[in-house]
């Protein structure tokens, strides 16, 4: 078959499938070569290897212009209107299983298409290919519709070699630019048996694919190039005969994409012609393309199932997720859904909704009404109400769909009920969910108190219901819905109690449940709300933990959240003369909630921020004891003879209950570590050898926030407590009273391995310092292991340095804290007195009070210690002043007997050590200060010492170098601020 002269429908097909090519027109069939001119794409791409795609023919019938190549459409534009649709188009051959032939083969053409066509008019090209173990003849005809944005594309394959085909397979493949390709999406439409790309970023509304005369065995869908896999290029899927059969491509937004499909054409013999047709075409709509190209015949119809509701009760403020199935068949474009709501108490989050025909779900939502509905608040939420809504039928939600020319399709009512029990809206209990564990007596966990737990009360009910959904809402007004989830739940009535009694406190009385939800309801609780004064409430405005554990298990047990009381001894470091080891106990009330098969730990008031994991008290604290309730104690006798309802939270001197019958032991952990604490007058600073300190304070008690500058900046896990936490009572001398300053505590764990230690004074006087390696057991009690004291005299403003070193912890003595660590003094501080206390760097000779003479002297005093070493016990010639050795020269008799008395009169003896003044001068920086300090350290026993002494500047020259600072003479001790 040539390009010339015939006059015939230009189609070689029969009439029974002529009704496919609705758009094949008639006309002369040319042939004269022509070349074409080549487009540029927005994006440098390329054709497949020995693709040229220079001959082609051009066609306009006023809507759609198209160049068709014989072998190919290479960067050839099909245009709508001024919208560009494609970039690359070919089609391929197969034998069966064998290599796939691409027709993009130049010298294959025999004979051409003409340079130009009319619409309505059929042109051919003929080609050459070898398939297989055979050669075919293809003739591709072209005919543009006059009028729609159609064409139709014809194969007709003859066997002009001497072996069979046993099963001819025709490809077609296009790569689709729509206005710009890296917006578009690839569709394949099952119905019309049709790949199809949209454009999804110029919101032109165009869709153009094409479709075979029948439906293929496979087809298409991917990105142009792959980068990640390869490469891959979408080509590559028609050459390696790998369809990936996908229904998008890709899942949402676009990209640069291609499309191709596959038509099993059968057997084909020597001399055998056998003919297929695919027309193409745009529109801009999905179902006017279908319409004018896809396959058609099938039935058209919609079918939606039963929702699936995964919930155990329909309760007020409920969200219900509504998961309808989907089939729709024979419909090409979109369907719409129109929900009605099934009673005035439930709502849709959806009146209606637009679903695509291949589509096989359609979510909607259905939302209880909550407490601000009449019914809902009187049958259900109202203990004297009927309890459920509705009493008879299923709740029933109708939808009714319409296809896009608003046409009704069908009706259906569909049921929510799939609950596996009766269908009705009732107040929640999350028991059904959660259980409820063994153990409480008389359903203790789910009635508690009577006196705190009034679940009968109409505005306990509605708060409850209303914390328990809204969490941090403390107003009328949410939208937030119940959860479904009882850890949820839980964590929202904590929220909620947490920021509705704020400020914390510690009033004389706390009140109940049913008192807390009437003023919440009143708007006079809550974050936006002062304290309510109460004359009750006289010692301070604000609320007591007990109060915070009662309205938490209260709310939690009237949802069915099964709950119990804690209370909890908080050890806090105290010193070496409390009741227990260097601990002081505070008294704490949490609660426990119950689901996912275990309790979880609850308190809504430690720290002013709450907590969720009882550990979190090891961040200002160095241990805590639990003790859980599981029965119902309606009268308590406190220890003073009066009476109060409920559990008595009381922690006895050993962080025990002080009434032990009413409470179960749960835990105890105790943090090994080193504890610090100083008696009257210094503070003191701690930073290991990171620069981290222990910067978080602990005020007095549990109540007040833990303050930290920069947590980051911590020793982890250590603590401070502050100047005047607590007056303690030495164990031995019943009569007297230590003034407890401050206590630090490192534990064992933190990875910290030198700390120093600065003493600043606070004022004049004597001061104590106890460092002790505490260790908690296997029976949680602490014990020292070590203890180190050590007393001094300080100035006030005056610091004083000590140096320890720890050894890291192991956790190999079955502790809760873990950790054997330990650790030793390397440095301790030391008061200094230098005399003269004026000094004359360019004096030579000259008398001590005019800052010259050949001394000076050093008065060395340690003060008492649990060390064991004394000032007689310093080694001389380790004893330096800013540097400079100490005179050691036997020939002194201040070496040979250094002076040892207690000049100053305090109790503890001084050792005389005498330095070179001239060399120390030399030390000292030239510029004018009119004090200097002089730094004098050495050895004594297993550790060194460190103290200073500022003196007096005369005179005019300096020296080069030396520390200075301080202000005027006197006894100093330690070591000056480094940062000076």
């Amino acid at each position: 078959m040539t390009g010339n002269g015939n006059e015939s429908d230009g189609t070689g097909i029969d009439a029974g499938r002529r009704r496919f090519l609705k758009y094949a027109g008639t006309g002369a069939i040319t042939g004269a070569a022509a070349v074409g001119e080549a487009s540029a794409s927005e994006r440098e791409k390329t054709l497949p290897p020995g693709a040229d795609g220079d001959n082609s023919i051009a066609i306009d019938n006023g809507s759609y212009r198209i160049e068709l190549g014989e072998t190919e459409t290479g960067t050839r534009d099909w245009f709508v209107g001024e919208n560009r649709t494609l970039y690359h188009e070919f089609f391929a051959l197969q034998d069966g299983s064998g290599s796939v032939t691409p027709s993009y083969n130049p010298d294959a053409v025999v004979d051409y298409f003409p340079e130009t066509g009319d619409p309505g008019t059929t042109y051919s090209a003929t080609m050459e290919y070898s398939v297989g173990a055979t050669t075919l003849e293809v003739v591709r005809t072209v005919s543009l519709d006059p009028e729609e944005t159609t064409f139709t594309v014809t194969y007709e394959a003859t066997n002009v070699g001497s072996s069979s085909v046993g099963d001819l397979r025709l490809y077609q493949y296009c790569d689709y630019d729509v206005a710009r390709s890296l917006t578009d999406q690839a569709r394949y439409h099952a119905d019309a048996d049709m790949p199809y790309v949209r454009d999804t970023g110029d919101g032109l509304g165009l869709y153009t694919g094409f479709a075979g005369e029948k439906s293929p065995d496979g087809h298409h869908l991917s990105a142009y190039y792959n980068p990640l896999t390869r490469p891959i290029f979408g080509y590559d899927a028609v050459l390696d005969s790998s369809l990936n059969n996908e229904s998008v491509y890709p899942d949402s937004g676009g990209d640069d994409v291609v499309v191709a499909a596959r038509w099993s054409l059968g057997s084909l013999a020597p001399d055998e012609t056998t003919s297929f047709s695919v027309q193409f075409g745009a529109a801009d709509s999905r179902k006017a393309l279908a319409d004018l190209i896809g396959n058609t015949g099938t039935t058209q119809g919609v079918e939606l199932g039963d929702p699936t509701v995964d919930q155990p009760q329909l309760r007020p403020l409920d969200d219900l997720p509504l998961e309808f199935p989907l089939s729709i068949s024979g419909i090409s474009d979109d369907v719409t859904l129109e929900f009605q709501n099934p009673d005035d108490y439930a709502s849709l989050l959806h009146d209606s909704k637009t679903v695509s025909p291949d589509a096989e779900t359609v979510i909607n939502r259905l939302d209880i009404a909550g407490p601000d509905h009449d019914r809902i608040r009187a049958d259900i939420i109202d203990p004297e109400g009927a309890g459920r809504l509705p009493t008879d039928g299923p709740l029933t939600v109708t939808v009714t769909a319409y296809d896009s020319s608003s046409t009704e399709l069908d009706t259906f009512d569909l049921s929510v009920n799939n609950l596996g029990g009766p269908n009705h809206v009732e107040y929640p209990d999350f028991s059904r969910q959660t259980g409820i564990p063994t153990g409480g007596r008389d359903r203790f966990y789910l009635d508690g108190d009577d006196y705190y737990h009034n679940d009968q009360s109409l505005l306990v009910r509605e708060w409850a219901l209303r914390a328990a959904a809204n969490g941090e809402d403390t107003s009328r007004a949410s939208d937030l819905p119940l959860p479904r989830d009882p850890r949820e739940a839980a964590n929202r009535v904590w929220r909620f109690v947490k920021i509705s009694l704020s400020p914390d406190g510690e009033p004389d009385e706390f009140t109940r449940d049913i008192n807390l939800a009437r003023w919440i309801d009143k708007k006079l609780l809550g974050p936006d709300r002062s304290y309510l004064p109460l004359s009750v409430y006289s010692r301070q405005n604000g609320h007591i933990c007990i109060e915070h554990t009662y309205l938490l298990s209260s709310f939690a047990r009237t949802v069915g959240l099964p709950t119990r009381e804690m209370t909890v001894g908080l050890a806090a470091p105290g010193g070496g003369y409390g009741y227990d080891s260097y601990t002081t106990w505070y008294q704490e009330s949490a609660a426990q909630v119950f689901y996912e098969g275990e309790w979880h730990f609850y308190d809504s008031y430690i720290f002013g921020e709450g907590a969720r994991d009882p550990d979190r008290y090891l961040d200002g604290y160095t241990g805590y004891k639990l003790w859980e309730t599981n029965y119902r104690a309606e009268e308590t006798t406190m220890p003073d003879g009066t009476t109060r309802w409920g559990h008595d939270f009381g922690i006895d001197y050993e962080g025990d209950p002080r009434t032990p019958s009413q409470w179960e032991f749960n835990r105890s952990v105790r943090q090994s570590g080193l504890l610090v604490t100083n008696y009257s007058p210094v503070r003191t600073d701690v930073t290991d050898e990171r620069g981290r300190g222990v910067d978080a304070t602990l005020t007095e008690g549990p109540g007040t926030e833990v303050t930290e500058t920069d947590p980051d900046s911590d020793i982890p896990g250590s603590v401070r407590v502050p100047k005047g936490a607590t007056g303690f009572t030495d164990a031995a001398d019943p009569d007297s009273t230590y003034d407890l300053r401050e206590g630090l505590f490192v534990p064992d764990d933190a990875d910290s391995e030198l700390l120093s230690l600065d003493y600043e004074g606070t004022d004049d006087g004597e001061y104590t310092t106890v460092l002790a390696q505490v260790r908690s057991g296997d029976d949680g009690e602490l014990r020292v292991e070590s203890e180190t004291e050590l007393t001094l005299e300080v100035a006030e403003g005056e610091t004083q340095n000590l140096e320890v070193e720890r050894s890291s912890g192991g956790g190999d003595d079955g502790s809760d804290s873990g950790g054997s660590g330990g650790f030793e003094i390397r440095k301790i501080p030391a008061s200094i007195d230098v005399d003269p206390d004026a000094i004359n760097p360019a004096a030579k000779g000259g008398t001590k009070s005019e800052g010259g003479g050949k001394w000076l002297t050093a008065y060395v005093e340690l003060g008492d210690n649990s060390l064991g070493v004394e000032v007689a016990d310093i080694a001389l010639d380790t004893v330096t002043m800013n540097g400079v050795p100490a005179v050691t020269d036997r020939k002194y008799g201040f070496v040979k007997n250094p002076p040892i008395e207690d000049r100053d009169g305090d109790g503890f003896p001084e050792l005389a050590v005498k330095f070179p003044r001239e060399a120390v001068a030399e030390t000292l920086d030239a510029g004018g200060e009119a004090s200097a300090e002089l730094v004098v350290s050495g050895e004594v026993g297993d550790v060194t010492f460190e103290g200073s002494d500022s003196v007096r500047v005369v005179g005019g020259r300096r020296g080069k170098g030396g520390d200075r600072g301080g202000n005027g003479g006197g006894k100093s001790g330690g070591q000056r601020d480094r940062n000076e």
